[in-house]
């Protein structure tokens, strides 16, 4: 699986944390502006509506007063209620009145007129174009000669071909009866000009629709009577809530542009004006708003995507270079268990041998230690015949030859013994070198090898009691050698001064009964160096186990060592991102089996062994060079 770097992260959540809130901030920013330009362009439109419908239907009703003040005015009524040539006469009378009256508003105008009761036209104020019109069937006749004042739907000019709209006012005569009806022509120019002349904006515009929704007023004078905007795709929802009367805001599409618009309705003649504005446009400061937040955020971005970008190399580079550090790291520590691991089975095999090479030692102490008690047999049996030597004066000469060569024998079993005390003590001295070394490789191992320091200490210890041992034993059977030299003298003396011998036998019974003692003395020193040598195979024993043990620790240690180098593995891959893979693990040591140390022997025989004399003992094993197993220098023994 890809796995994104440290500095990916750091760089990503740094732009997350920037923008995050900048984003949230800007987009209720536009949000609660748009709502407010929303409200505002739609009251705005709304009241603009309002105060153009007012206008308008001020405007009209004003015409409609005016056209109802010319109904009433006396030279009108006579001209309706008059008959024959008086009528004739008041009509043109009224015809001259209203080229009078109304050329100044030839703007608003396109003509005045006056129709009698058979709706034939007998006053025109526009030069007789008009007159003898019959206008009986136009609904604002027909609604006039009823008593109600009307203003007809826009419509277009037969004349001029402009929009118009027709203001009909009844003629009534001294009774209330209509006798007949001011009809005046009015422009929509001027009207849609002042409807339409309130801009907002660059889309903002009025427009106005009568009650069938055509066009009256609009700033395009090609819609005005020609667009019927009740029908035109996307306005029926508007122009139904106008052309009902009411008022309000609303939105629609025209043309393809999405517009709002505030309408208000004329009640006087049932049109409806509107104001639309383009939505994009009254939205503009919204729009300039999320530009500007949009501008904003991208600078912040990139100052904020430098910034963490240096942040997060600072940050990596050193976890990356730990990272490096600690799988070095592990392939040392992997490294060192593995040598301390085979040292620790080098060690092991050494004091193995060393252990069976200390079986022979004591069993070479066990035949010395027959030897002494022999010696000390034949001692006694000395002292018996010396007894008897008042007795056996003609056998001393073969006796004291015999004891001649007993003697000899027994200064070579005393070489003998000398050459085993040395052995002896080189052992007990290869022991502490041992005992030196593997202390020093515990404090290297620091706790773990706390215990293993307590064992090395006392193996130690015990090595110098053996070696102190195998001095005393070694003036022992020196003074005993000299005993035993100076009793081959006093015998050769004796061989030469037989005739003394009687005078003499005493004080050779007292020698042979010292020589006696000194050999159950040696036996007893001999016994208890085949005691020490025994304990010195225990714990020989004890140290190849802690070796094993030790190497055993040693490669748990390697294993460690391993998984330490799969989490820098782990870490690297955090750090630098890529594919996750597992790490390779640090090269591990193959448990060797622990060999089985040999069981120590029997402290003594059942029966003490014959030996000859002057049989040299059985050669040692070859024996382990602890120089070779732990190589140390003289600086590492300066403490000892």
């Amino acid at each position: 699986m890809q796995k994104r770097s440290l500095a990916f992260k750091l760089i990503f959540g740094g732009l997350l944390l920037a923008l995050a809130p900048m984003a949230l901030v800007g987009v209720l920013a536009v949000w609660n502006a748009s709502d407010a330009l929303e409200a505002s362009a739609r009251q705005q439109s709304e009241n603009l509506a309002a105060s153009i419908a007012a206008a308008v239907q001020e405007t009209l009703a004003e015409e409609m007063k005016s056209a109802v003040a010319t109904a009433a005015n006396p030279l009108v009524v006579a001209a309706v209620t008059a008959d024959g040539e008086q009528q004739a006469t008041s009509a043109k009378e009224v015809s001259n009145w209203f080229q009078a009256a109304f050329k100044d508003y030839s703007w608003l105008y396109e003509a005045n007129l006056l129709a009698n009761a058979q709706g034939l036209l007998i006053a025109d104020g526009a030069g007789g174009k008009h007159l003898g019109v019959n206008v009986t069937e136009r609904e604002y006749f027909k609604q006039a000669m009823a008593g109600k004042a009307s203003i007809s739907p826009p419509l277009r000019s037969l004349l001029s071909g402009k929009p118009i709209v027709v203001i009909a006012a009844p003629v009534l005569d001294g009774n209330g009866k209509p006798r007949g009806v001011i009809i005046n022509t009015m422009k929509t120019d001027n009207l849609s000009a002042t409807a339409t002349k309130a801009r907002v904006g660059q889309t903002g515009y009025p427009w106005m629709i009568d009650r069938q929704g055509v066009v009256v007023a609009h700033p395009d004078a090609k819609h005005i009577l020609e667009t019927n905007l009740a029908k035109s795709p996307g306005m029926e929802g508007i122009t139904t809530k106008m052309l009902a009367g009411q008022d309000g805001v609303d939105t629609y599409v025209f043309q393809g542009f999405d517009k709002i618009c505030g309408f208000a309705p004329v009640p006087l003649v049932g049109w409806s004006v509107g104001f639309t504005q383009n939505v994009d446009e009254f939205l503009a400061p919204a729009h300039a708003i999320r530009n500007l937040v949009l501008v904003i955020a991208g600078v912040v971005a990139l100052l904020v995507g430098v910034g963490v970008f240096f942040f997060a190399r600072g940050v990596s580079r050193p976890v990356m270079a730990a990272v490096v550090e600690l799988n070095d790291g592990s392939s040392q520590v992997s490294v060192a268990s593995t040598q301390l691991a085979k040292a620790g089975h080098s060690l092991a095999e050494g004091t193995s041998e060393q252990a069976a090479s200390l079986e022979e030692s004591s069993a070479s102490l066990e035949e010395l230690t027959s030897m002494t008690r022999q010696n000390a047999d034949n001692a006694s049996q000395a002292d018996s015949l010396m007894r008897e030597v008042h007795n056996m004066a003609t056998q001393a000469g073969s006796t004291m030859a015999e004891m001649l060569g007993s003697m000899n024998d027994i200064s070579s079993a005393g070489m003998q013994i000398s050459k085993i005390i040395k052995s002896i003590d080189e052992i007990a001295f290869q022991t502490n070198l041992l005992a030196l070394n593997a202390a020093v490789e515990a404090a290297r191992a620091g706790e773990a090898g706390a215990g293993f320091a307590v064992v090395a200490d006392e193996v130690r210890s015990l090595a110098m009691r053996a070696a102190e041992a195998a001095k005393n034993t070694a003036e022992l059977i020196t003074g005993t050698i000299e005993k035993i030299n100076h009793g081959t003298n006093l015998a050769g003396i004796m061989d030469k001064a037989f005739a003394g011998v009687t005078a003499n036998a005493g004080k050779v019974a007292e020698l042979i009964s010292e020589i006696s003692a000194a050999s159950r003395e040696q036996s007893q020193g001999i016994t208890q160096l085949n005691t020490a040598v025994g304990e010195m195979d225990r714990v020989t024993q004890t140290i190849a186990a802690n070796a094993e043990e030790s190497a055993s620790a040693a490669e748990e240690l390697n294993a460690q060592a391993a998984a330490m180098h799969d989490i820098a593995a782990v870490l690297s891959t955090i750090v630098s991102g890529g594919v996750a893979q597992s790490a390779q693990p640090a090269r591990r040591i193959t448990a060797q089996p622990q060999r089985a140390l040999p069981a120590p022997k029997a402290a003594a025989s059942a029966k003490p062994a014959q030996v000859k004399a002057g049989a040299a003992p059985k050669a040692p094993a070859k024996k382990p060079n602890p120089k070779t197993e732990i190589p140390l220098d003289e600086s590492d023994f300066v403490d000892f």
